[in-house]
């Protein structure tokens, strides 16, 4: 994840670039908007909660996600059911972190995340679509004042 001063929809965003896209996050790591590899934004909609406040074992959180499609209008909905499953060790280029693993699912999809308090940030993200797998490990992190 890379901060950027890019505002989407007013909220300043961090950019993430995946295999074939950006995905745009707020400041509570919640997804906002995907662009293309130019930077195109393509969707957008309400935050899409990866992470629910506070992190708790076996906490669980379904919500109605609804963004649109502005390439073509089309409005992008579905629910998604997340659970924060249990707290493991995840080995990163750039170390060891103590983090929270949830699972979030929709139809045939379902993502892994990793966050961990250290890093303030995701240590590592699957998405298991149906058509694809792609994964993103932390390389490298630094933490503000």
């Amino acid at each position: 994840i890379v901060e950027v001063n890019r505002l989407v929809n007013g909220t300043s965003c961090y950019e993430m670039r995946k295999s074939n896209r950006f995905v745009y996050y707020n400041r509570e790591l919640q997804p906002v908007a995907e662009a293309d590899l130019k930077g195109k934004i393509y969707a957008k909609g309400p935050p899409i909660l990866w992470i629910f406040w506070p992190l708790e074992l076996g906490k669980n959180l379904k919500q109605d996600v609804k963004w649109k499609n502005l390439r073509t209008g089309e409005k992008i909905e579905y629910s998604l059911n997340s659970k924060v499953e249990k707290i493991e060790t995840v080995s990163t280029p750039v170390g060891d972190f103590l983090a929270y693993k949830i699972i979030s699912v929709h139809g045939n999809n379902w993502y892994e995340r990793w966050y961990s308090p250290k890093a303030k940030n995701y240590v590592k993200m699957i998405d298991h679509l149906s058509d694809d797998t792609f994964e993103n490990v932390l390389i490298n992190y630094q933490l503000s004042d």
